[in-house]
């Protein structure tokens, strides 16, 4: 009778130890920018986690979470790392058709909420709309995701004019032939500029004035 209750009792023993081998120091309390989720609220207090313990883990809003989710404890360890949690970022800004961009944002963090996106046409293109220039990299709480807030722009060709050409005995300089575009004339030595010096390329695609001539 008394070998059994050696018996049972070193059966007892050794389960003990075995559980003791078994727990998992819990990770370090906090993780920043997130929060663990244990089995019961009162585990917030555990040192150790025993063997197959489930540990959960959530990041706040605005930022996603790189590692795994959840962790168990087996064998005197946990299966894998306490996650991080990252800001969110925006995907690249849309290419658009005859336009370049530039990013205004920290310079540690590109693409993150609140980095904002300018586009520029390229020469001889304009806005459809002057208003869609800038994107703003948002966070959306309702679906806790980030994207670009704003219309995505549209360069089109700028209204041109037709080149004037310039007096076989002068010469011109100045932009052309754009809307807004001024040309200025000028005449060779012993000839005389008729008409105006200077003309506009017009919103109508004419210009203010016909092309001078040197006589």
């Amino acid at each position: 009778m008394v070998g059994i209750k050696y018996y049972v009792a070193a059966c007892l023993l050794i389960t003990l130890i075995g559980s003791v081998i078994s727990d998992c120091p819990f990770p370090k309390k906090n993780l920043a920018n997130g929060w663990y989720l244990y089995q019961a609220p009162q585990h917030v207090n555990l040192t150790v986690a025993p063997e197959n313990y489930l540990l959960r883990f959530r990041c706040s809003q605005g930022f996603t979470m790189k590692g795994s989710k959840t962790i168990v404890c087996i064998s005197n360890k946990w299966t894998d790392r306490v996650p991080s949690c990252l800001k969110m970022k925006c995907a690249d800004p849309p290419k658009v058709l005859n336009a370049n961009y530039t990013l205004h944002s920290g310079a540690n963090n590109p693409l993150t909420i609140g980095t904002t996106v300018t586009y520029t046409c390229d020469p001889g293109y304009e806005f459809e709309n002057s208003t869609d220039s800038v994107l703003t990299c948002t966070l959306y709480s309702d679906i806790n995701d980030v994207q670009w807030k704003g219309a995505t722009p549209r360069c089109i060709e700028k209204e041109r004019c037709p080149d004037p050409g310039v007096s076989p005995d002068g010469t011109k300089s100045g932009n052309c032939c754009f809307i807004g575009d001024i040309l200025e004339f000028s005449c060779n030595d012993d000839f005389e500029l008729v008409g105006k010096d200077k003309i506009e390329c017009l919103p109508d695609g004419s210009w203010s004035a016909p092309r001078p001539l040197c006589k």
